[in-house]
């Protein structure tokens, strides 16, 4: 399968930024299908917030998960608590990947939840090799390689649900969303629910995700002939149309970048990590910005291409007003951090805010994912960045709780070039 290099509509100019040494595998996104991990999924019921926690994790997503399973792996003693309004732990993020029909991670084997000595992405994939197809076990081979490789998304959950068994985060994990955060006189913080249930805790750790910057007014539930964007979101809904035989119509400014991640590799170095924070804000908020420009990956890119030739998806510059109120319009023009919990605790600045080196944003109040951009850079988004922000915030939570933890290192990370 190969795209025709003359259409405008993908930048030439981006192919260069594979950085692998053979073409992609578009077929390995079309020949998988649904979980085929449907019956295992992680059904815990919510439990009531006991009035003290060491640490309480404000948000259950993949951020929030990951921050558990290596506070509890590195602190095994300290008694920590998750409030996440989702039906279930990684609600959030298993619900986009539903709505959307995303079948393969951007991300690749060596990005996951799991701490040092635990299972891992691939390791679980191995385990698992009698449910994979021929083109996805090549991939796991590529993983291994330390090559790029595509991660199916079915994949992927499962090993986050492998992971909630393994840390009984169920058990640490109560339904509600986090109103406000209150600090006492006695040293102690107060995270205050929606439903008035209070929990007080040595420190917060703020994992709350991010938010559409325009309010998505079409449900998932309709009939989308017409996607606004040109990201990963927006791509995977026009393939999954597609794959259903629907004519469909991608409203996009030309050109769209092609990337393997959504970020490259320079921002997952520490000595560009480390120039990034000394900059000032403004221009760190514009690094972040350009850097995480909507791109789509090779495979999507080839997909897409073909079926512009073929005339299966139409491509247009803009959109009638019938169209746009036709209710099978999806608009995916971007994200940006949730900070309202931090409202009246730290000065936000172009919706991103200000932290210490340690991600503290206030006595005992760490942040991390997103909403760390600024001091982690534009990764901080992704699975590695959190990575990073991890191995920062630990020790001081550690201090926190006269636990000696002077440094904390992640080792399985995949090679930065």
């Amino acid at each position: 399968m190969q795209m025709s290099r003359s259409s405008s509509l993908f930048d030439p100019q981006r192919f260069c930024e594979w950085s692998i040494p053979r073409p992609p595998l578009p077929d390995v996104i079309l020949e998988t299908g649904p979980s085929r991990w449907t019956g295992e999924r992680v059904r815990e019921e919510p439990r009531a917030l006991p009035p003290y926690a060491d640490i309480v994790i404000i948000g259950g997503g993949l951020a929030g998960l990951m921050t558990f399973f290596h506070v509890r792996s590195a602190l095994p003693k300290a008694s920590v608590w998750i409030i996440d309004p989702q039906k279930e732990l990684g609600g959030e993020f298993r619900r986009q990947s539903e709505r959307i029909d995303q079948r393969i991670m951007r991300s690749p084997y060596w990005d996951h939840l799991a701490p040092d000595g635990d299972l891992s992405l691939i390791e679980y994939a191995l385990l698992n090799t009698q449910r994979l197809t021929r083109k996805e076990l090549l991939q796991v081979h590529l993983g291994l390689s330390g090559e790029r490789s595509l991660v199916p998304a079915d994949v992927f959950i499962a090993h986050v649900d492998h992971l909630i068994r393994v840390y009984r985060a169920g058990r640490s994990w109560h339904r509600s969303r986090v109103e406000r955060i209150e600090e006492g006189q006695d040293g102690l913080l107060s995270s205050i629910t929606e439903a008035g249930c209070v929990v007080r805790s040595r420190c917060i750790v703020v994992c709350t995700g991010i938010q559409q910057r325009v309010p998505q007014l079409t449900d998932f539930g309709t009939r989308i002939e017409h996607v606004v964007g040109s990201g990963m979101t927006a791509c995977a809904l026009l393939i999954s149309g597609l794959s259903q035989g629907r004519a469909m119509t991608w409203s996009v400014r030309p050109p769209v970048r092609v990337r393997c991640m959504d970020v490259t590799q320079r921002w997952l170095r520490p000595a560009e990590v480390e120039l990034f924070a000394q900059r000032p804000i403004r221009q760190k908020v514009a690094e972040v910005f350009e850097a995480r420009r909507s791109s789509v990956i090779p495979e999507y890119a080839m997909i897409l291409g073909l079926a512009i030739e073929e005339g299966r998806l139409r491509v247009s510059s803009s959109m009638s007003r019938a169209e746009t109120e036709s209710g099978q319009v999806f608009k995916s023009v971007g994200y940006r951090p949730r900070t309202s919990v931090l409202k009246g605790l730290a000065r936000i600045t172009f919706g991103y805010p200000a932290l210490g080196r340690d991600l503290e944003v206030s006595p005992r109040i760490f942040v991390l994912g997103a909403a760390a951009a600024l001091c982690i850079g534009p990764a901080a988004w992704n699975i590695a960045g959190i990575r990073m922000g991890i191995e920062r915030l630990l020790p001081p939570l550690a201090a926190y709780l006269g636990v000696n933890l002077n440094r904390y290192r992640i080792t399985g990370v995949g090679p930065v070039n």
